[in-house]
Parts: C-alpha cells; structure tokens; sequence
C-alpha cells in the first residue's frame, strides 16, 4: 500500500511527465504541470520554493487561502497539504523543489527541520520589493543554467538565508497584532496539530483558557467561518488527498481521520463535498 510514509513527490512527478526527475531536487516552471495538473489537495514530502514571475494564482494551505501574484515567494514544507483553487496552471512561474539529501557535507542537512519558514502556520507567501525580486529571480536564473548539485545546493541556502532575514524584518516591522488576532493565529495553529486528534471546539478553548462561545465569535469575525467549519475544511483536505495519493481503504481512511464508523466518514464527506469519497477517489 502507498501510505503517507513512501509516497515520493518524485515518483508523483515522473508518472506525469513520462520522464526521470532528480532525487535530491527539481527545477521548474509553469510547464511542469500543464498537461495533467493536481487539481485535488495533495501532500508532499519535500521542500518548495516558488517565485511568481506574472499573473495570478488562489493556493490553499492548511485552513488559509493565498492570493499569489507576481513578485510573489510561495515557501512550502514537507507534509504540508496545500491546493490550488484555480486552473490557471499558465500563470509564469519558477520553483525548486529539494530534499534533504541535496546537502551534503560540510553542510548539515538537519537545518531544514529547525528552519522556521518551512513550518505549517508561517506565513507561507511573501510579496517582494523590486530589489528582493531580482535577488530571487538571478538565483533562479543561476540555477537553471547550473544543475550541478553542489552549485544547486549553494544557491538554495543563499535563498533559504534570505528568507529568514525577510521574515525577521517584517516581524520587526509589521504592525503588532491585536488579541482577537493572535487568538485566531494560536487556534489555526493548534488545529492544524490537533485535528486529528480532537474535532471539538471546547478542545481548542480550553488549551486557549478562552470560553468556546468566545472562541466560536472571535474565529467567525476574524475568518468569516466557525470553528467547527475550520476543523472539518482540514479533516476534508485530509480526506480528500488520501483518496488521491493512497491505496488505503475507505475504512482506513476513516479511522485515520478519527471516525468511529466508516459511515459516519462516508456521510460528513457527501455533506462536505456532494459525493462519496469512493466517487472521489475515481473521478
């Protein structure tokens, strides 16, 4: 069975474009998925760095919707479940994704897990000055020219160094959030931990030491959804990119996602999406 643990990114992309990719890294563009684009919540296992060159782009990550225009950086982790709620797969673009194993010695691969811009819950995109645009745009530039791993390693930390130093500026510089926001920030964060685990409101509140009607009106004036919504979006995405990316059976697929009876799942999926999750899986 294809679980979560083996599914390669690499074998994901080899099985659409008929060809061999690079283990440790891939480099691309807007061509990449055009024929035979995902257009269902999908989960990898590597690292991603985009750079949106011109057009417009919708990407969901989590529980939150991106807008993506051009001067715009889409930075990505591993075991992220992210959709694009768009078909515009012509908008120009250029992104790599690596692995670890694109490290080598003298450099520790291990920095990947403790960089914080690769989390779930960071902010996931960036909007670009002139002059960090052309930063960014010249490393891709470098790196489609030069696709010695070495050289391809090289450029990819200068990008990841230059990503933490945007994000430590903004924070310096970004305006201090108020309570209401930094609460809905904690429950999106906790969820997306959690919600496997709990699908209840009074969870999230108590770990808040907040009430859950509180938690309930502030989440519904900061994000114009319930909580309880919030909750079931994630375990549907969940859903949705296991009946996509594995073999696992509905009933696995079920239990995995906290449900006591198949049926229970089978019937809060038709609810959610308008049609079984065997249909799903099929169309």
């Amino acid at each position: 069975m294809n679980d979560l643990k083996t599914f390669e990114f690499h074998r994901f992309v080899e099985g659409i474009l008929h060809t061999q990719t690079y283990e440790a890294f891939l480099i691309t563009d807007e061509t990449m998925f055009a024929q035979n684009p995902p257009h269902f919540p999908y989960r990898n296992y590597f690292y991603g760095i985009g750079l949106i060159e011109e057009g417009e782009r919708t990407l969901r990550v989590g529980i939150e919707d991106y807008h993506l225009k051009a001067k715009d950086l889409l930075v990505i982790g591993p075991g992220i479940i992210r959709q694009w709620l768009d078909t515009n797969w012509t908008v120009k673009q250029k992104a790599i994704f690596f692995t670890p194993s694109l490290f080598e010695s003298p450099i520790n691969p291990h920095f990947l897990t403790d960089s914080f811009i690769f989390h779930l819950g960071i902010k996931h995109v960036i909007s670009l000055n002139d002059t960090d645009y052309h930063f960014f745009s010249q490393l891709f530039e470098s790196m489609s020219k030069n696709q010695y791993p070495k050289i391809i390693a090289a450029l990819t930390l200068s990008m990841i160094e230059k990503i933490e130093l945007l994000h430590l500026e903004n924070k310096k510089t970004g305006h201090k959030s108020s309570r209401k926001q930094q609460i809905t920030k904690q429950f999106c964060s906790l969820i997306n931990k959690h919600y496997l685990e709990s699908k209840e409101v009074s969870f999230y509140a108590d770990k808040l030491n907040i009430t859950p009607k509180y938690l309930s009106e502030v989440i519904k004036e900061e994000t114009g959804k319930a909580p309880k919504n919030l909750i079931e979006q994630l375990l549907m995405q969940e859903a949705k990119s296991l009946l996509k990316q594995t073999q696992m059976s509905i009933k696995e697929i079920s239990y995995w996602l906290g449900f006591d009876d198949p049926s229970y799942f089978t019937k809060a999926f038709r609810v959610a999406e308008g049609i079984t999750p065997n249909e799903y899986r099929n169309i």
